[in-house]
């Protein structure tokens, strides 16, 4: 379960663009066989001293808030982008207090019959 849950915060979202991990922590998650098989990224931090460190601990953090206000940004464009798409398919309906509407009730048995003809039962009046 670990391994999945690894997986989903260091994989890209779309509406964010970067990944929750490093929306959260400021740097991109180190792959466990990094830390075996050691990678530039990780050799090039194992190498500094502890200002060094520090110092650029304090720009990943900095960078961080432009970031996270990026992915805010861009969550909006999306969000925007969706509700358009939504919006183009919905048909406005207006109902009259007593137009027969179907009424389903969830979970109930479908609608459809092998003459294709729905049973009156689910054929009531609309009271708002």
């Amino acid at each position: 379960m670990e391994e999945a849950l690894w997986a989903y915060r260091t994989t890209y979202r779309t509406p964010t663009q970067p990944t929750p991990y490093s929306l959260v922590y400021g740097v991109e998650a180190v792959h466990p066989l990094e830390v075996r098989i050691p990678s530039l990224r990780v050799a090039v931090n194992e190498g500094l001293t502890n200002e060094e460190d520090v110092h650029l601990r304090l720009q990943e953090l900095d960078f961080l808030d432009d970031q996270r206000l990026n992915a805010q940004q861009s969550l909006e464009c999306y969000q925007s982008r969706i509700t358009k798409s939504y919006n183009k398919k919905v048909r406005q309906q207006s109902y009259q207090v007593e137009d027969m509407v179907l009424w389903l009730i969830h979970g109930s048995r479908s609608t459809r019959t092998q003459s294709g003809i729905i049973n009156g039962h689910y054929l009531n009046c609309y009271y708002p």
